[in-house]
């Protein structure tokens, strides 16, 4: 079968596992009837839900709904001071602490797979305005800023867990 071909197309044991667990999660827990398939771009689509997955280290998420939706999960820890100057102003980054600089990267990362579209700079054309204290879970604004200042209003969902950061983004 098809899933079974491209199980085995991985060469990763872990990219393996991963690949199974999304779909345990789906076919099991969410009751999807229906094969995973991929856009051209790498964006999971399922005929009568939109879906969004994400991994990290030993964590797997998947979220499904009718509307749009992106996720993302990291790792608290991981180094983000090396990789803002990709998603923050350098000016900001010295006064963020690690969960915040995590949240932000959580935060863009939900967008641009909400987005869906590509071509949207993580720098330049999205917004986030974090919480005032980061929570165990808790919710907070973004926005898509496009070349032709169409600002496009997003809402971000996240919760702690397990040392790690997972955060959705619907439009709002």
């Amino acid at each position: 079968t098809y899933e079974k071909d491209r199980l085995m197309s991985f060469r990763s044991e872990n990219r393996r596992l991963e690949w199974l667990a999304v779909r345990y999660i789906l076919y099991n827990w969410f009751k999807i009837n229906e094969n995973l398939d991929y856009a051209p771009s790498g964006k999971p689509v399922l005929r009568c839900y939109k879906v969004s997955i994400a991994h990290s280290s030993n964590l797997v998420a998947a979220v499904i709904s009718r509307k749009s939706i992106g996720l993302d999960i990291e790792r608290i820890n991981r180094n983000f001071r090396k990789i803002a100057p990709k998603y923050i102003s350098s000016y900001s980054v010295e006064k963020l602490s690690q969960q915040e600089l995590a949240l932000i990267w959580t935060a863009k990362e939900a967008i641009y797979k909400l987005w869906s579209q590509g071509d949207l700079s993580f720098l330049k054309e999205t917004l986030v305005e974090l919480p005032d204290k980061i929570n165990t879970y808790g919710q907070f604004r973004g926005k898509i800023i496009k070349v032709n200042k169409k600002e496009i209003p997003v809402k971000l969902s996240y919760f702690l867990y397990d040392q790690h950061i997972i955060t959705v983004a619907q439009y709002a």
